[in-house]
């Protein structure tokens, strides 16, 4: 019979005590209900031990999507845990099936632990998961930062990501719930016998490989290894970024051209990484050969625009301006109710009051700026420093209802009444030490 001792469940869930609520990301599997059945021996295990939300979603991928929550939520519920399904809307891309589920799996969840106010969510990823990892990124020829596979811990949308798992083996996970917990069940999603997503090539391969000597573990010490020389290189970058840019509370950010160009050429990739991402709003960093040709023009000698990541760099003598490029889609739109914490564009964690008799009727609409907004703010706010910087002013979140503009909470001048909160989440993204500075608008 496969347990987990005491210490082992400590050591999983003590590095949260004091947090007064930690999310669980529950897909209905047998790993993440592993996860679950073992957050429910911690409360009798660890001093104050934080409350648990169970956050599970449809994708609408498949029939049986629904029944699988519910029984998450029933499971939950069962243990003692509140659980909150989430659904998606509009079909996904089809062209990367599994990485546009993903995507839209870590927006409904970081969303809900925004407006939950939960700063943590754990997943239940684990040593097999690390390895098969590290083989992906071996096959698509990956350098230090793609060998280091999953970190224990990350962002994404303004969350810490946790992955305290990452040292035990599937095989232990679901020892555990057949031994332990024989009550609570789970689904195998199907798409875990289909051998056209590459990842599932590599999970059958698996004992042949281990016959070879590549163990999940040996494979998850090199990703261990590679993690520890990519903390070096992003130190680097750190160091280099507190040196040379600028971050704005609205959304943008300078790099000091000079000073950047003086960098080791990792460093500066990295950091010019960093600033895409936190600024597009992005979850992933572009592709190498796109960013070396950004790279290029800000080491030439010449002044010009470009385009990348869902960014404008515009490469001035002196500095590197980044800001948002709305596309030609435009940038969302969302509402806000009473209360209400949501995550607009990716970038800005926005919120309103729970009682605002001055806004009356609800509900509010977050979007960009615009240029009818740009025009009604000129009336309000002193812009006068914002010569040549129309295009990145328009991307600013601003705040309507029933059309008209009641917000513009970082351009200086605009009537601040409102308590109407837009919060930019890329900051300590790009560097942790930093703390941004008012911009000129």
């Amino acid at each position: 019979m496969t347990v987990f001792l005491d210490t082992e469940i400590a050591n999983i869930f003590s590095p949260f005590a004091g947090f007064g609520q930690l999310a669980l990301a529950v897909s209905g599997g047998a790993d993440s209900m592993a996860l679950m059945a073992l957050a429910s021996h911690a409360p009798a295990i660890l001093r104050d031990c934080p409350d648990f939300l169970v956050l599970t979603v449809d994708h609408g991928l498949r029939a049986a999507a629904k029944q699988e929550t519910i029984l998450v939520a029933e499971t939950a519920r069962r243990l003692g845990f509140d659980c909150q399904i989430l659904a998606g809307t509009g079909k996904l891309a089809r062209g990367n099936l599994q990485a546009a589920a993903r995507d839209l799996r870590y927006r409904l969840m970081t969303d809900a632990c925004h407006a939950s106010g939960v700063g943590t969510l754990l997943t239940a990823h684990h040593l097999d998961d690390q390895a098969e990892t590290v083989l992906l990124r071996l096959a698509r020829g990956s350098g230090v930062d793609g060998l280091g596979a999953m970190a224990p811990q990350s962002r994404c949308r303004g969350i810490q990501l946790v992955r305290p798992l990452l040292d035990t083996s599937r095989a232990k996970l679901r020892d555990f719930l057949v031994s332990a917990h024989p009550n609570i069940g789970w689904f195998e999603d199907p798409s875990n016998d289909d051998s056209s997503f590459d990842r599932i090539k590599f999970r059958k391969l698996t004992p042949r490989l281990e016959d070879a000597g590549l163990t999940p573990k040996r494979l998850a010490a090199t990703a261990l290894r590679m993690r520890h020389a990519e903390q070096v290189l992003e130190h680097a970058a750190d160091d280099l970024a507190a040196r040379t840019v600028r971050v704005d509370p609205a959304g943008h950010c300078t790099i000091n051209r000079s000073q950047f160009a003086d960098a080791l050429a990792d460093t500066r990739l990295r950091l010019l990484s960093r600033c895409l991402m936190a600024i597009g709003g992005q979850t992933y960093r572009p592709r190498m050969t796109r960013l070396q040709k950004i790279m290029d023009a800000i080491l030439s000698a010449n002044e010009c625009r470009r385009t990348l990541a869902g960014c404008v760099v515009g490469i001035g003598k002196e500095g590197v301006n980044i800001w948002r490029e709305p596309g030609r889609q435009g940038l969302p739109e969302i509402i806000l109710g009473p209360g209400d914490t949501k995550i607009w564009d990716g970038r800005f964690r926005v919120s309103l009051p729970a009682k605002a008799g001055h806004l009356d009727p609800y509900p509010v609409t977050v979007r960009a700026l615009g240029r009818d907004g740009l025009r009604i703010a000129r009336d309000h706010a002193d812009i006068s420093g914002a010569r040549g910087r129309t295009a990145l002013a328009q991307t600013y979140a601003s705040f309507w209802q029933s059309g008209r503009l009641i917000g513009v909470p970082h351009m200086q001048g605009f009537p601040a009444k409102l308590d109407l909160h837009a919060d930019f989440l890329g900051g300590p993204q790009i560097d942790p030490r930093i703390r941004p500075e008012p911009g000129i608008l």
